[in-house]
């Protein structure tokens, strides 16, 4: 191959390197094949000759080179290496298929651990249909009278006899004002209704229990809402939520604002039907004037700040002794200097049990560990109505 040749010698060779696919003109230096005629700059050549591999002595290029050495082997050699090829792609086939069938071999087992899984209900689905919601009776005494409710629950078990009546009764628990009666239907709470009434006389009110109202706390609004009226506050939610007025204006209500130094929180309660819109089509979050705020349902288990007990406030305390929600100790608990947590709530509960498995070693009140305040906070959401 001569490594330069005179653009002029040519005048058909005027083409673009094959390398860097510029244009070869007429003064520029280029090589090229004796075979196939590639032409490429000189500088293309120096630069990358150890990629581009040409053959200076005969003037061929890597490619046509490869063509004259398969040209130059024997039949015998060239039949050999047919062979060899041809048993690669008959190994190479082979692989193939076996790849195929344990890949179908696979999806066929991934679908029926993924319909076996769909099938075969899961223990919350199992429970979700076990678990029926009760209808609660709550029977109060009416008489000017203190008097002890565990002697009045011993009293309806005496006279009422379940079998006779046929009432299916779910449990039974005691409050600070009375006692409830959880029916598994309507059936089962009408009859017993009516048996109480008669049983217990004038002195007890017997009536069902009617369910509250969810309500949602919302925050984050503008400080301008602590001046809203109610009902400006109301269509001012619905309109910028997409919520129609005359189907939800009666099903919600502002009942408390709490105003800060830069906005203001206010909880509102709502039917169930409007709870399922705003927390589940709404991801828990709404417009409220010029912001977007977040809401979540807003659940309060009253405690009493004098003996640490729940389901009463301490102004209506009819304790004699103070009693500290840190330690359980008799003094206030802003003069609490104790280490050591015990609640006194778990304190009785473990005693009435007689078990020595429950933990008091906490705060009166502690969400995660106060197994008292747990069962309160699940009394109080059986009496919400969340609907179906």
């Amino acid at each position: 191959m001569s490594d330069e040749e005179d653009a002029s010698s040519d005048p058909q060779k005027y083409t673009n390197c094959k390398l860097c696919k510029s244009y070869v003109g007429k003064s520029v230096s280029r090589v090229k094949c004796s075979l196939c005629n590639i032409v490429i700059h000189t500088k293309c050549f120096e630069s990358l000759s150890k990629i581009v591999a040409i053959d200076k002595e005969n003037g061929h290029c890597i490619t046509c080179e490869s063509s004259l050495d398969a040209s130059k082997k024997s039949p015998t050699t060239l039949v050999r290496e047919n062979v060899f090829f041809q048993k690669q792609v008959s190994l190479l086939e082979k692989l193939v298929n076996e790849l195929e069938t344990v890949n179908k071999l696979q999806k066929e087992k991934l679908e029926t651990q993924t319909s076996a899984r769909i099938q075969q209900p899961s223990y919350a689905d199992c429970l979700k249909t076990v678990s029926k919601k009760s209808v609660d009776v709550f029977i109060k005494h009416q008489g000017p009278e203190k008097v002890k409710f565990d002697k009045v629950l011993e009293k309806i078990r005496k006279d009422v006899n379940p079998v006779e009546l046929n009432v299916q009764i779910n449990s039974t628990k005691i409050l600070n004002r009375g006692v409830v009666v959880k029916c598994a239907n309507d059936s089962s709470c009408d009859k017993l209704i009516t048996k109480l009434k008669s049983s217990l006389g004038s002195d007890y009110s017997v009536e069902k229990s009617q369910k509250w109202n969810p309500r949602l706390y919302v925050r984050g609004a503008g400080k301008n809402v602590s001046t809203m009226e109610d009902k400006d506050l109301i269509d001012n939610i619905l309109i910028l939520n997409g919520f129609d007025i005359e189907m939800y204006a009666n099903q919600i209500k502002v009942v408390k604002r709490f105003d800060y130094k830069y906005n203001c929180n206010f909880i509102i309660e709502v039917t169930s039907a409007l709870r399922r819109e705003i927390l589940s089509n709404c991801n828990g979050r709404i417009y409220v004037d010029w912001s977007l705020c977040s809401c979540s349902d807003h659940l309060i288990v009253r405690r009493c700040f004098k003996c640490s007990k729940f389901g009463h406030l301490s102004s209506k305390c009819i304790s004699n002794t103070q009693i500290c929600h840190t330690c359980s100790d008799n003094h206030f608990s802003k003069d609490c200097n104790s280490d050591h947590l015990k609640c006194i709530n778990c304190i009785e509960y473990a005693e009435g049990n007689k078990s020595s498995n429950i933990d008091i070693n906490h705060y009166a009140g502690d969400e995660q560990k106060c197994i008292v305040y747990r069962n309160r906070l699940k009394d109080l959401r059986d009496r919400i109505d969340y609907g179906s």
